[in-house]
């Protein structure tokens, strides 16, 4: 980008001129320059704007202002034409100072002074470079308005990638509904008491007031224009980097990053400076000037603060707001499912709370977060829970079923969940003809808990893999869906499984024949066997993108409306990425999937849907009527179905509570890692599933999982006998409260007695 050089341009623009005019034209220039300077000072009292540096910025801004005043007198409309002369360079919308580089290609004997260094890059928003705005109010969207000048105090701040810059715009009056709704208030406000006013709404915006782009989502906005927000402005360039790497890191983290750029840019600068100092000097020893050191990187003269991490987080919260919570809801709200898989996970939010004016904190997300994806592994539905109750995902499914209707497809054929006997009730009142089945990763991890020595039991991995081989004929590979045995088959391999370990004798624990039972009966009643072979119906999968749910903000807190957008966000981008894995290379595309392959892979799917729009648009009124044989065809639109379903943070209507307060995560560090094509595409495996676990929480976790199906969880610690009889490992595995006496049981032989809770005793024969 060439540089503005007020001295060049001035010249420039004078020999376009007739020679009568080009004196007065120097002089009028520099007079409506210096004015404008002493104006702006006048309205800016700090320190600050009374420095030597400020000034120079200042000059060069006003220079700036009279240039673009210039072209655009020339370019509006008129008898003699509204176009710029050849002779005229054009330059903006973001104006860049001169360089080192510009002064000694100028000048035999230049001056090298840092001060050339501290003029910072100044954006211009005027309706001469960004039409869009010149053609009605963008609040209210009345066509009555006018343009009053430019900004009174000059300049204000924005912050950029690796050095803050500055941005002027011009005065926006209203004559429409702002100015009438301003005149209303008002008007009530004089019969009000001073406690009853209330403020008087705006109907003078300046270009680079936030209020004025309110209406604009992010990616609507201008190209090249800074975007503007409650406490800040940032480069589009910088915007562009939050959104990208925002989800990935924390707001601390990019703060940092971005920095560490600014003290980068600082040191480039101060080598340039020297550099050219000392060449300077070399050629010429005649204009001797002192050499002087440069401002620290974050100095007022330099550049000033970058951008903090609450700015960040505040940019990144008022992105999703805008833009990507739509985006997310909508396109959700196009994908369904033959089979869908439903689960809950509680690490992300478990520290989720609200606090009040005492600093008392509530847990309010005690029911974790509920998600359901389809065949694909596309999620279709999450919400953050405040309970466990049922009714919570009969809200979810309801929504799900209205959306099934007006797709006009189907209702899913098969749910799969961990707890398919609990759920049944529930899940058929919203979804009556679906099939609920349980999936074989809980199955798997119920007869893993009854392993006795938990993970230190060297036979672990392979009654995993035998419990698996009970269920799965064939288990599922790269492109094909996992083959199920039939119920009958299921049945009887189960039951062989258990004995094999049974005569193995060191496999089972004292809950491994109650856990087998139970088992035993979902297989029986047909809740592991599948009437689709043909699709991906196992749903364990939802346990890998459970994963993915942990990882967001783990080792950071954040408050829950920031969370909740950074799901948003993560949701999205996961469901497009699988998306556009599962399309990609297809030679044949299904009419629902013709926009996500339009989008090339893009989340900005509204961009995607505006440039559809507007072809959809240009071909109809302008290509097919000028060119009949145009073989040019309409893009895909985005589907609107009207569901009515919610995500997210969402107020149950069985319940009323305020959501609000800080979510807090746990102190190990875990990025936030989007699947990978290839990842989109891989099965999960059930064993290495398994083996995955953590070992810290397999106990915890096994007792949870024998307490859910009422078993004593310290049945866990002891050995299953043989058939003459139970005992003990080694008193080690005992827990603490238990005691240890010899005795003998009824119709039991055996060398150990444990006196556990009667309520424990019951459920192993007549053990007690």
């Amino acid at each position: 980008m060439s540089a503005f050089d007020p001295v060049v341009v001035r010249t420039l623009i004078r020999n376009t001129l007739p020679l009568a005019c080009q004196k007065s034209f120097e002089t009028e220039w520099k007079s409506a320059v210096d004015q404008r300077v002493k104006s702006w000072l006048k309205h800016r009292t700090t320190a600050k704007s009374s420095r030597p540096q400020a000034r120079a910025q200042f000059e060069w801004d006003a220079n700036v202002v009279k240039y673009v005043d210039h072209i655009n007198k020339l370019t509006k409309a008129g008898p003699s034409g509204s176009f710029l002369p050849n002779g005229l360079p054009l330059y903006g919308p973001r104006f860049v100072p001169p360089t080192y580089r510009d002064l000694t290609r100028r000048q035999k004997a230049p001056k090298i002074d840092p001060e050339l260094t501290y003029l910072k890059p100044l954006h211009v928003i005027h309706p001469f470079y960004f039409p869009e705005v010149d053609s009605a109010c963008p609040v209210c969207g009345s066509t009555n308005y006018g343009w009053e000048g430019w900004n009174t105090k000059g300049h204000r701040d924005v912050h950029g990638i690796d050095k803050e810059e500055y941005v002027i715009g011009v005065q926006f009056r209203c004559d429409g509904a702002c100015q009438n709704e301003h005149v209303r208030v008002c008007a009530e406000n004089k019969t009000r008491s001073k406690e009853e006013k209330v403020p008087e709404p705006n109907f003078n915006f300046a270009t680079t007031n936030p209020v004025f782009w309110q209406n604009w989502e992010l990616w609507a906005l201008p190209r090249g224009m800074p975007v503007f927000f409650k406490h800040c402005g940032v480069t589009p360039e910088l915007l562009d980097l939050i959104v990208e790497v925002r989800p990935s890191t924390t707001s601390s983290g990019l703060s940092e990053n971005i920095r560490q750029l600014h003290m980068l840019e600082h040191g480039r600068a101060f080598l340039k400076y020297i550099q050219t100092y000392r060449k300077a000097h070399t050629a010429s020893w005649l204009d001797y000037y002192a050499l002087k050191p440069l401002a620290s990187p974050f100095e007022s003269e330099f550049g000033g603060s970058s951008i903090s991490d609450e700015i960040i987080s505040e940019v990144y919260l008022e992105f999703t707001s805008r833009s990507r919570q739509g985006e997310s809801e909508e396109y959700m709200r196009t994908l369904h499912g033959i089979c869908i898989s439903m689960d809950a996970t509680f690490k992300v939010v478990n520290k989720a709370v609200i606090v009040d004016n005492k600093r008392r904190w509530t847990t309010v997300m005690k029911g974790g977060i509920t998600s359901t994806i389809n065949e694909h592994t596309e999620t279709l539905i999450w919400r953050m829970c405040q309970s466990q109750k049922n009714v919570e995902m009969m809200e979810a499914l309801d929504g799900y079923a209205r959306r099934c209707k007006e797709l006009n497809v189907d209702p899913p054929e098969i749910t799969v969940v961990d707890s398919c006997c609990h759920f049944r009730g529930a899940i058929l009142q919203s979804l009556p003809k679906t099939l609920v089945v349980l999936d074989v990763y809980h199955l798997n991890g119920r007869y893993l808990a009854a392993v006795v020595d938990g993970m230190k039991n060297p036979h672990r991995s392979a009654v995993s893999r035998d419990v698996v081989d009970c269920i799965l004929k064939m288990r599922a590979a790269k492109g094909k869906p996992a083959e199920y045995w039939s119920q009958a088959e299921q049945e009887q391999k189960l039951e062989d499984m258990y004995q094999k370990w049974v005569k193995k004798g060191t496999v089972w624990s004292a809950a491994a024949q109650k856990v087998h039972e139970d088992q035993l009966a979902h297989v029986k009643k047909g809740c592991l066997a599948r009437s689709r072979q043909d699709i991906r119906t196992d749903g364990s999968r939802i346990e890998g993108t459970n994963r993915h749910w942990n990882s967001i903000m783990r080792s950071h807190p954040c408050g829950v409306e920031l969370f909740s957008g950074l799901v948003h966000d993560f949701v999205h981008r996961r469901n497009m990425r699988i998306g556009t894995a599962r399309v990609e290379g297809k030679s044949v595309i299904s009419a629902a999937d013709q926009f996500l392959a339009s989008t090339g892979g893009s989340h900005h799917v509204h961009l995607s849907d505006h440039i559809a729009k507007h072809w959809n648009e240009a071909l109809a009124q302008v290509e097919r009527k000028a060119n009949s044989q145009t073989t040019l065809t309409d893009r895909p639109r985005l589907p609107i179905v009207n569901s009515g379903e919610t995500f997210g943070l969402v107020a149950p209507d069985h319940v009323k509570t305020a959501f609000n307060g800080v979510l807090e995560a746990e102190a190990k560090k875990h990025k936030v890692i989007l699947p990978t094509k290839e990842e989109c595409e891989l099965p999960d495996d059930l064993v290495e599933l398994a083996e995955q676990d953590d070992p810290a929480e397999v106990d915890s976790q096994s007792s949870a999982i024998l307490r859910s199906m009422h078993i004593d969880p310290s049945l866990r610690l002891i050995l299953q006998s043989d058939p003459a009889g139970l005992t003990m490992m080694t008193k080690s595995h005992l827990p603490k409260s238990a005691t240890v006496a010899a005795g003998e049981a009824t119709n039991l032989s055996i060398t150990t007695t444990v006196h556990l809770p009667l309520s424990s005793c019951d459920r192993f024969h007549d053990m007690c």
